[in-house]
């Protein structure tokens, strides 16, 4: 049976994601459009992001991720 990660998790994930790609969380936030403050409400598991707005993070992470190693 397929376990579904929750918010928390994948907001944990994202960040380890960043961080192993040299992006802060402030830059990928900034990036996407998501301010600081919902971003800890989605970590602490107090509100969930839209799919949307989830969508908008892992796209910024991506581009941060990609402009990084092309600067390298």
């Amino acid at each position: 049976m397929h376990m579904m990660k929750t918010i928390p998790e994948l907001v944990r994930e994202v960040e380890e994601r960043a961080k192993a790609g040299g992006v802060s969380v402030d830059a990928l936030c900034a990036k996407s459009g998501v301010s600081r403050a919902a971003w800890q409400r989605w970590k602490a598991g107090a509100t969930e992001p839209s799919l949307t707005r989830w969508r908008r993070v892992e796209d910024a992470l991506a581009y941060l991720i990609k402009q990084r190693k092309r600067a390298a």
